[in-house]
């Protein structure tokens, strides 16, 4: 049964990880879109931009947040490391995301936001919603899925310099680490199998067969290696 309800303080909660040992509980809140209007929110808080919500998980106060400034862009999905860094994914925010800029960003533990950077061979041609996210901490490494360009993108967070791409035929979505953070795996859209991938060395290693379930969404539970 539902026993709480806390603000979100936007419009449109998409995702939310915990943080500071479960003390706190930060939100991914996507804007809504340009064609919808809403009666304006009094609360100081409250943010119609897309932002990163910081509230106490035991009472739903708000603690902090960070704003994105261009209101062209929504967040997603996003991951948090150990030590504070965000990185966060989603896309234009416009109904036909096919063709829009895509968003990428990291959030410095200071709440600086830093666009991750597109080498020249991606200058004009980033666009579709960039989906699955996940971080290889060891190395500061971001791994991040973008669907509409057949691409697997790594960045060191960082820095926010990109360091290798992937471009796979099938549609790479969903993404994750295993446990042992040895391996990527990302599952394809098509062929509904799993793409694995050395983390430390950036370079594909092998597939394995899915099933029906394989290649939808944006998440991966964290999973044993794959053989």
């Amino acid at each position: 049964k539902v026993i709480s309800r806390f603000s979100a303080y936007g419009r449109y909660p998409y995702e939310l990880q915990f943080a500071n040992s479960e003390s706190e509980i930060v939100v991914a809140v996507a804007a809504e879109f340009k064609d919808v209007k809403h009666e304006k929110i009094s609360d100081p808080h409250f943010s119609e931009n897309s932002n990163f919500t910081t509230i106490k998980s035991i009472n739903g106060n708000f603690v902090k947040i960070v704003k994105l400034e261009d209101d062209e862009f929504s967040l997603m999905h996003f991951q948090i490391s150990s030590d504070g860094w965000m990185v966060g994914v989603g896309s234009a925010n416009e109904r036909d995301t096919s063709e829009k800029k895509s968003l990428a960003i990291a959030v410095s533990p200071a709440g600086k936001i830093k666009t991750l950077k597109i080498s020249d061979d991606f200058q004009g041609s980033f666009f579709g919603e960039t989906l699955g996210v996940t971080l290889f901490e060891k190395k500061s490494l971001v791994y991040i899925t973008n669907p509409s360009n057949k691409l697997i993108l790594v960045w060191n967070y960082k820095t926010q310099d990109l360091a290798k791409y992937f471009y796979i035929p099938d549609r790479p979505k969903a993404i994750s680490i295993t446990s042992d953070q040895k391996q990527i795996i990302v599952a394809e859209t098509k062929t509904k199998s799993f793409l694995m991938i050395d983390s430390t060395k950036m370079e594909i290693i092998g597939r394995a067969p899915g099933n029906e379930l394989s290649g939808y969404g944006a998440h991966l539970l964290r999973l044993k290696n794959f053989s």
